[in-house]
């Protein structure tokens, strides 16, 4: 994980830390003999870059929650979005609703991929962008400051570059 000196811990730890590729996707699922494909847009390998954000569905979450953050800069590429978000000014608000959305995103990427796998239900890119923004309002709604500090607009901020398909 990439760590913001913050309340903020969540979003991508530091920049030294390696994101391996943990998750049990369909390539690691076929290891074990058994096929998965990508459950989103039936693409033979279910990779980690496939799920984030190769997938037309989840690039298109992912593209347009962050259009008002990364402008022109969203890429389908896992490693180039990770190098992106990891090189942005550290400590800005900005900086900080990316790491947190890029986490926030992640995370219901997943949760959706598994209700798909064991619930057989499914949500459209636009709820699962409300369930996301929704996420990010309750998040940093939550934080609480004894003083003034630098993310006390941060709410206002996200309402104002936050976006949903």
């Amino acid at each position: 994980m990439i760590t913001e000196r913050s309340s903020l811990q969540p979003a991508l730890g530091n920049k030294s830390a390696k994101l391996e590729e943990r998750l049990a996707t369909g390539v690691r699922m076929r290891s074990w003999g058994q096929d998965q494909p990508c459950l989103f847009c039936g693409e033979r390998d279910e990779a980690r870059d496939h799920l984030f954000f190769a997938c037309p569905y989840t690039y298109t979450l992912w593209s347009s929650m962050a259009r008002g953050l990364l402008g022109n800069n969203a890429t389908p590429d896992w490693s180039d979005t990770l190098q992106f978000i990891m090189s942005h000014v550290s400590g800005t608000m900005d900086s900080i609703l990316l790491r947190l959305l890029f986490q926030t995103v992640v995370y219901y990427i997943w949760r959706e991929r598994n209700a798909r796998r064991h619930r057989r239900s499914w949500v459209s890119v636009h709820q699962l962008g409300r369930t996301v923004d929704k996420a990010m309002r309750n998040r940093i709604s939550s934080l609480h400051y004894t003083m003034p500090h630098k993310l006390e607009g941060l709410l206002r901020r996200w309402f104002e570059k936050g976006q949903t398909p």
